[in-house]
């Protein structure tokens, strides 16, 4: 009986493997950093010095996998985890420790839960469906970032999600959208800082801190900021520094601020929401109702790409129960049945 709970998340993480498997034509492998579930490789940078992963192939970090050193993703390559939080994920999180540097344009990391510094130093990078602690670029080539559908919360007092400058080209034409970002930290605490020419929308974006350079947006360069609810919890005046204001229209922010943003303004989050802001629900009559540019809501759940709560990858097959005998039949085999659902939305 011991061996069968030992070996329990290799015959799931195997079992969704193969599914998922058959509807890809690049390699897949598993990550595990449990050398006894017998892994094609124990973290990113093995499969990275191996001559066997190539570009184009498919990472999966197996359920509750936990890699502590700092992973250097050096192949475009595709690294799906198993999503975050609540419900969603009955099987355990996927989780990065340690500090991920993305190296190599075009890679993707989907429903990872990372809780160190997300280095993007390549173009074309995507991180999708992730909970991360916060993302910094690194290098000259750091062009159309896709940050989507991420809850990204740093409470050390710097800016959660921070690029090259406010008119540098290194970090320009990102897109960050339909995303919790909190800044919790103390003094500097920014949400998002130093881009340009950026597209900025449907997200939630909360300061928790009233500082001399705590701002929700701080040097935004000719970027479009739009269908975002913005919370500064103690002193509105100071949600935007440095921005350009020509494209920023249709937001929601908690409270009275200058007539030029074009938004409309909130006295309190509870006319946002009900209840709790961590609720996400928005009340009947709240003024992101159908305030979005794009006639949808603003926040979270408007627009093309609606947050999705836990995280799970699109298109991925995920276990909500299983069984296994509590004994082998006459011929030594153990009867192992699972409920599984394919992630559509």
């Amino acid at each position: 009986m011991k061996t069968k709970k030992t070996n329990i998340r290799m015959i799931l993480a195997v079992a969704l493997l193969a599914l998922t498997a058959t509807t890809v034509q690049a390699r897949s492998w598993r990550i595990n950093n449990n050398a006894k579930q017998k892994p094609d490789f124990t973290d990113i940078n093995a499969a990275m010095s191996s001559e066997d992963v190539v570009a184009g192939d498919t990472l999966y970090m197996d359920p509750g996998c936990n890699l502590i050193a700092a992973q250097n993703v050096t192949k475009q390559v595709t690294i799906i985890g198993c999503g975050y939080e609540g419900n969603g994920v009955p099987y355990g999180q996927t989780v990065i420790s340690g500090r991920l540097n993305i190296k190599a344009a075009d890679t993707k990391v989907i429903g990872v839960v990372t809780t160190e510094i997300v280095y993007i130093m390549a173009n074309n990078v995507t991180l999708e469906r992730c909970r991360t602690y916060c993302i910094r670029t690194s290098g000259d080539n750091c062009k159309n970032a896709v940050i989507r559908q991420c809850y990204c919360n740093y409470s050390s007092g710097a800016p959660v999600i921070e690029g090259a400058g406010k008119e540098n080209t290194k970090s320009a034409f990102w897109t960050i959208e339909n995303s919790i970002i909190l800044a919790n930290g103390s003094y500097d605490a920014q949400c998002v800082s130093n881009l340009y020419n950026a597209t900025i929308r449907n997200n939630l974006l909360i300061d928790y801190y009233n500082n001399y350079n705590g701002y929700t947006f701080c040097n935004i360069g000719k970027s479009l900021i739009q269908n975002n609810i913005i919370i500064h919890t103690t002193n509105a005046s100071r949600a935007l520094n440095n921005v350009d204001t020509d494209q920023l229209s249709n937001n929601v922010i908690s409270s009275n601020t200058r007539a030029e943003y074009n938004h409309s303004n909130v006295l309190t989050t509870d006319s946002v929401y009900t209840g709790n802001v961590q609720s996400y629900v928005l009340t009947e009559d709240s003024p992101a109702k159908n305030y979005g540019a794009d006639g949808t809501d603003c926040g979270i759940f408007g627009g093309l790409y609606p947050y999705v709560k836990g995280g799970l990858p699109y298109g991925h097959p995920y276990y909500t129960r299983y069984n296994i005998s509590s004994r082998a039949d006459e011929n030594g085999k153990v009867k192992v049945s699972l409920n599984i659902k394919m992630q559509d939305e």
